[in-house]
């Protein structure tokens, strides 16, 4: 009865798919010379920098004169716009604008100062200087996801590379500054996705989200801006890749999964379609090399359309699909968890320039259903079963408004409506032996079964101003309104004040202040049913308070210290296991148990720095010290994910046609319940739940690309290993509770891992 090993199989078999083959070279494709410089600089873009450039500037017909002789990027790039009286202005770290050379300006007013320009929105082939936000995300471009071993094909793993940030390998649900993982807000070109995972209801799942598909994602973590409400941890917003210049593609075959991606610009440069679909193979290798444990299928696509109507007014149409079939047992048959799920989110945009306003519609349509069946048949006698069959149909209109008031001022302003339906029905019944039932005071036997249907109509509004006063200082506050209306007969209102103030020690310092509440209003499909609940729970609060340092180096490094303190009332009950957070069944194991905490808080400092050392190495550091516990009947409980100590560093290097990358993970390992001697017949006891904390996690990722030039594209191959120095990290306990030849009981511990060494080789053409 080793039921860690199709567990550990599963999870290895999913970390082999790795993410890091999608990226794309920072070298600038040759020959150069008589190349339209657009093109080279979108080229550029794709690698992972940021250069704004307009077609005054850089016309259609501007060509490269010669090859550049300088071998760096950014130098290549300022020798081609030399030619032509060009240069480029760093923003931030890999940020840069086209703008006239100082030594040849024509005589008028002069170009503003870099560090004026913060903020750029792009609108098709249109570039619009906007007033600067105050709260300044985190951001991951393309290439540096490309960089990244381990993200499992996986996009929303690339945030765990910013402090604060807590996450395991069996899961691509990540915890944020303490908060539960259903507290982030996950959007796709500005489209919400609720519960976009495969695989649910598992302790193993994966996003739909594949980094080819991605240009890259901007992380808000603290005091949210004032136009995200409904979540109350941190925004993960991602963007498609940007618009096509030129028919291309990609096909990826790894050990793991297969995909093909496609762009096609329309004539004339208005615009473009992506498509992208992938297909895990987790089946495939389950059934070569252990056919009992089951049958996992994973499909998703991604399709786009943008079109500009006209120079300031574009439209764009996408749908993201995925279907799951999950068919799992454990070798011995004593759990079993079998099921679908399908997932499906529809939209359309409207983005419009009018002057000094800009406004977007939305509206997106989102729907889904899971279909689980678990058993549980413990040798010992005790036995289980669970139903779990959900359906969610969710529609949402939207309206953000930007408008530039003057050149100190900007207003931020918009709505959403929000009809949300959702179909339950739920049946659990669980018979423990009576000796097990005891050991974890649980009843003996018990049942649920909960069949609703709720309806859910939400409506927000928000409005946010920012200001700059004087050189130095800048502010930005704003109020979230929000309210949710359910079958239920339950009508919770919700209004949010917001503020952030910035203070310019010099062009290359910066305080950051912020204070802010969020809720966390629960969608349709997030009624418990699991803990017997047939209303829902009263939304969650979070108060934050948030002081940062940030500090840019003229090498390009640049350095972020952020303070903060946040206190959580009516956190929503959870189910956890004791023991063994990893179950199969979670629900019908004995150790499950419903923490119902009163009130929450985080504490914590955040220290992030990132930025070039010299021309072929980027790095990035990030350690954070934090305490996340719950308040129950009065005492501190750490959070289940609680870890007091986390560092990571990351390391790549481009080498003529070789990349190379690592990324070394240590933290504080997370508490747990200890299992202590007790009396017959079982011979232990449970200690206090997560009362002990024995060592740390650490772990080693390595990556290497070669990248191979072919008549038509290029073929890239990669090497990957994860937890490359095979180091065994404790995770969790399971208590097995048997009998013997007499039928007299007998239990013994057995202490589960985090994932051994995992080798992956995967080949992408691009062409």
């Amino acid at each position: 009865m080793r039921r860690m090993r199709p567990l550990a199989f599963f999870a290895t078999a999913l970390l082999a798919v790795a993410a890091t083959h999608l990226a794309r070279s920072a070298d600038l494709r040759e020959p150069l010379a008589d190349r339209p410089v657009a093109d080279v600089l979108r080229e550029a873009n794709a690698s992972g920098l940021r250069i704004v450039f307009s077609e005054a500037l850089v016309p259609a017909d501007l060509r490269v004169l010669g090859e550049p002789a300088a071998t760096g990027v950014v130098e290549r790039l300022r020798e081609i716009l030399a030619a032509h009286s060009l240069t480029l202005e760093q923003l931030q770290v890999n940020s840069f604008v086209v703008v006239r050379s100082p030594a040849r300006t024509p005589p008028g007013p002069s170009v503003s100062a870099p560090e004026a320009l913060q903020e750029v929105r792009v609108l098709s082939s249109r570039y619009t200087i906007e007033t600067p936000r105050v709260d300044e995300p985190l951001s991951i471009g393309s290439a540096e996801l490309g960089r990244q071993p381990a993200l499992l094909e996986d996009a929303t793993r690339g945030i765990r590379r910013f402090p604060g940030t807590a996450g395991t390998g069996f899961s691509s649900h990540t915890f944020v500054r303490g908060g539960l993982s259903e507290e982030n807000l996950l959007l796709l070109d500005g489209v919400p996705l609720q519960r976009p995972f495969h695989l649910p209801g598992l302790p193993a799942d994966l996003s739909l989200l594949d980094p080819a598909t991605l240009d890259r994602i901007d992380f808000y973590a603290g005091v949210l801006p004032v136009e995200y409400g409904d979540r109350m941890s941190s925004v993960i917003s991602m963007r498609t890749r940007p618009r096509a210049e030129r028919f291309g593609g990609r096909v990826l075959l790894s050990t793991m999964s297969a995909s093909a991606l496609v762009a096609a610009p329309f004539s004339g440069g208005r615009g473009d379609t992506l498509l992208f679909l992938r297909r895990g193979l987790l089946d495939q290798v389950a059934r070569a090399v252990e056919p009992e444990f089951g049958k996992p299928v994973l499909v998703d696509a991604l399709a786009r359309t943008q079109y500009r109507l006209s120079p300031s007014t574009t439209v764009a149409v996408g749908a993201l699909l995925a279907d799951s079939d999950i068919d799992f047992a454990v070798r011995d048959g004593t759990e079993t968890n079998r099921g679908e799920s399908d997932r499906s989110y529809l939209w359309a945009a409207l983005d419009s320039e009018w002057g000094d306003t800009t406004v977007r519609t939305l509206a997106a349509h989102t729907s889904g259903s899971i279909n689980r069946l678990g058993a549980l048949r413990d040798p010992a006698g005790s036995t289980g079963d669970v139903e779990d069959n959900r359906r969610v149909q969710a529609t949402l209109l939207r309206q953000d408004w930007r408008r530039k008031l003057a050149s100190d001022w900007a207003l931020r302003w918009g709505g959403s409506a929000r009809r949300d339906t959702s179909k339950y029905h739920y049946f659990r019944s669980v018979d423990f032996i009576p000796e097990v039932a005891a050991l974890f005071g649980q009843p003996a036997s018990s049942a649920l079964l909960r069949e609703a249907n709720v309806r859910l109509e939400e409506y927000e509004a928000y409005v946010g101003a920012s200001r700059d006063l004087g050189r130095h200082w800048s502010v930005e506050g704003g109020v979230h309104w929000n309210r949710a209306e359910y079958s239920t007969d339950q009508a919770p209102t919700e209004t949010d004040p917001r503020a952030v103030v910035l203070y310019r020690m010099s062009p290359v310092t910066r305080l950051r202040a912020a204070w802010g509440r969020m809720t966390q209003t629960w969608s349709s499909d997030e009624l418990a049913v699991e803990l017997g609940n047939d209303r829902f729970d009263v939304p969650s609060r979070s108060t934050s308070s948030v002081l940062g340092w940030e500090h840019d180096f003229r090498s390009g490094v640049t350095l972020r210290v952020e303070g903060y303190e946040k206190q959580v009332d009516w956190p929503r009950a959870r189910r956890e296991n004791l023991l063994d957070s990893i179950a199969l069944v979670p629900e019908l194991r004995p150790d499950a148990v419903v923490i119902t905490p009163q009130r929450a808080r985080v504490t914590g400092i955040d220290v992030y720095a990132q930025g070039p050392l010299g021309e072929e190495f980027t790095a990035w550091v990030s350690y954070s010290w934090s305490h996340a516990r719950d308040i129950v009947d009065g005492r501190e409980v750490g959070r289940a994910w609680d870890q007091r100590h986390a560092f990571a560093l990351g390391a790549a290097r481009d080498y003529r046609l070789w990349q190379l990358s690592s990324v070394l993970t240590v933290r504080s390992d997370w508490p747990v319940t200890p299992v202590l001697p007790g009396p017959a017949p079982l011979g232990v006891s449970i200690g206090e739940r997560n009362s002990e904390r024995e060592g740390f996690f650490a772990t080693l990722d390595l990556r290497a690309e070669r990248r191979i030039p072919l008549s038509l594209g290029e073929l890239t191959v990669v090497l990957e290993l994860q937890n490359a120095t095979n180091r065994v990290n404790r995770c969790c306990t399971e208590l097995r509770v048997e009998r013997d030849e007499s039928g007299a009981l007998t239990s013994r511990q057995v202490e589960q891992d985090w994932l051994p060494i995992v080798p992956h080789a995967s080949g992408v053409w691009d062409f």
